[in-house]
């Protein structure tokens, strides 16, 4: 692992509002590595960005010319019920830059994950994502929407990252998340 991914894991995500603890940090760090491993090259995304926690981790996992594309709503958060989202994209820059990430690789939309397309994703990645990261809207509808995306996505030797799985607070996640594993069949 790098040296400042390894430093972001072990202390630069606290300086980032966000939920996820240090172990799912460690988990997309190794997964990444074992992807170098594998000569598994590509872009990275994330749906849900929030104030950049977890997107600047997927950043520092990229080299050369491999892009990061983070989507979010940003402000304001209609029509999830959720509130616990509230992007910020100014937030989010200010973190990038904090961390020197290279703004240059680095997109960021303001979009409903609803109104994306496979197509659109892959185009705005530059290529099918390696690392995609699913953190956005909280209900059944779009967890199945955003994991569709993924799957429509994603390249052959991609993996998936879907938060709050297990999260009490957040029952839907886990419904849209078996609502796709029984129509699309993963």
């Amino acid at each position: 692992m790098n040296r400042r991914v390894a430093s972001y894991v072990a202390s630069g995500r606290r300086k980032v509002e966000g939920w996820s603890p240090k172990l799912a940090f460690m988990l997309v760090a190794e997964v990444a590595e074992i992807q170098k491993a594998l000569n598994c090259s590509g872009p990275v995304c994330e749906i849900g960005v929030h104030h950049g926690q977890l997107l600047i981790l997927l950043h520092l996992c990229t080299s050369g010319k491999e892009k990061t594309i983070g989507y979010d709503l940003f402000e304001p958060q209609q029509p999830y019920p959720y509130p616990s989202g509230k992007g910020n994209k100014d937030v989010v820059e200010a973190h990038l830059q904090a961390f020197g990430c290279d703004r240059s690789r680095i997109t960021l939309q303001k979009t409903n994950s609803l109104d994306l397309t496979p197509e659109q994703i892959v185009s705005e990645c530059g290529a099918h994502p390696r690392l995609f990261s699913i953190d956005g809207g909280h209900t059944t509808e779009v967890v199945f929407n955003d994991l569709t995306l993924a799957k429509q996505s994603i390249s052959s030797q991609g993996v998936v990252i879907l938060d709050d799985l297990f999260s009490e607070p957040f029952p839907e996640v886990g419904e849209g998340f078996y609502q796709f594993m029984r129509e699309e069949g993963g």
